[in-house]
């Protein structure tokens, strides 16, 4: 969470939304908790992935 934390914090401000409509203002005030269950979910979401690609799921057993 301190990388993520320090990410954040170096996010520039005045930039167009992303494709979630979050802001880096919103990013800013986000709890601890809120970038441990976001570790998760992109864990989770890059995990799926990699599972449906054969020749990376392959490469790493």
């Amino acid at each position: 969470p301190a990388q993520i934390r320090q990410t954040i914090k170096n996010f520039k401000t005045g930039i167009l939304l992303g494709y979630d409509n979050i802001t880096s203002k919103l990013m800013e005030i986000i709890t601890e908790d809120a970038i441990r269950h976001l570790i998760v979910l992109t864990n989770s979401a890059l995990q799926t992935l990699n599972l449906n690609k054969p020749e990376l799921s392959q490469s790493q057993t």
